[in-house]
């Protein structure tokens, strides 16, 4: 899992949007797609493969959230990995095409921003129906 806690921008950024639209990020739960060190030290990057192995983590940390409703994979490697493993049939809303939060995410095309924002808001609308 990844504390909304750390001293970074990917951090920041959450916690900022979480307050901005009413969510309490104490109630979000960020884990990565690949729960173990992948073979790219570069940024973290997983491969498919990797993400493949890790479907059997990302199920079973799933089915340990009872009360999960939303899942909102942020960025490509993690929206992969929710597909792959088929988080949508679980009965969870999965919103996709939504980037990374973390600087060159949210800075990799003009909408990224945008996206994330509607993507929080969207989150929000689900938790506190």
């Amino acid at each position: 899992m990844l504390s909304l806690d750390n001293p970074d921008y990917t951090a920041l950024n959450c916690r900022n949007k979480y307050a901005e639209v009413g969510v309490d990020w104490r109630y979000v739960v960020h884990w990565n797609v690949c729960p173990f060190p992948t073979a790219n030290p570069r940024n973290s990057k997983s491969t498919t493969a990797e993400r493949r192995r890790a479907v059997v983590w990302t199920r079973e940390f799933v089915a340990l959230c009872p009360d999960l409703r939303v899942v909102l994979p942020l960025g490509r490697a993690a929206e992969h990995g929710a597909k792959i493993a088929n988080l949508a049939g679980t009965g969870l809303t999965v919103i996709e095409d939504v980037p990374h939060c973390g600087q060159r995410g949210l800075n990799s095309k003009p909408d990224a921003r945008e996206l994330f924002d509607t993507a929080i808001r969207t989150m929000q609308r689900i938790v506190t129906a």
